[in-house]
Parts: structure tokens; sequence; C-alpha cells
């Protein structure tokens, strides 16, 4: 991506992260690497970080109980703890980073 020297960056990483229980400390420190690289060679580009959404294990003896079926509305389902921990990291590597952070896990 950045040998096309794009004026816009998005990153969309940590889903499959922080659904697989993989630490935070080993995530940002790895997305950090990205998004300061993609910061040295292209300084002047917007730079999106968009954190992981709430995303049930991949289980379907899980997905096939009752309190899941006809849900709307926020989440607040086992898990959430990473995901939200995801969020948070990512956020302030955005600040530290003057990127942008969406949190599409609030909108949901």
């Amino acid at each position: 991506m950045i040998a096309y020297r794009p004026d816009l960056a998005v990153f969309a990483y940590g889903l499959n992260d922080s659904r697989c229980g993989h630490a935070v400390e080993s995530f940002i420190r790895a997305y950090r690497t990205i998004v300061s690289q993609t910061r040295e060679r292209l300084p002047q580009a917007l730079v999106v970080l968009v954190g992981p959404y709430w995303n049930l294990q991949y289980d379907a003896a899980t997905w096939a109980k009752p309190e899941y079926k006809n849900h709307s509305g926020r989440f607040g389902r086992p898990g959430d703890d990473l995901v939200l921990a995801y969020n948070q990291a990512i956020a302030q590597l955005a600040s530290e980073s003057q990127a942008l952070f969406v949190d599409v896990y609030r909108v949901l």
C-alpha cells in the first residue's frame, strides 16, 4: 500500500486476535509498529484505526442457545472484556499517532 503513496490509510485490525484471546500487549506492540511505519513513510496521510466489534466465538453450539436468538441492542456477553481492552489500547495508539479511532463496538 505504501508504495502507492495514498493520502488515507484505514486499518481494521484486531477482531480475530481479540476473539482468539491474543494478549493485548503483544497485539498492540505489533500494531504500533505498523502504524509508526505508515506514519514515517506517509506523514501527511490521514490514518484511521477501526476497533474490533463484538463477535461471538465461532461456535455453533453457543449460537444455538436461546439467549442468543433475536438479539438486538448493546452487547454484554462473554468475551466483551478483551474486545473492550483492545478498543481502549487502539484508541490510545490512535491518540499517540495522531490518527482517528473509530469505535464500531459502541454503535453496534
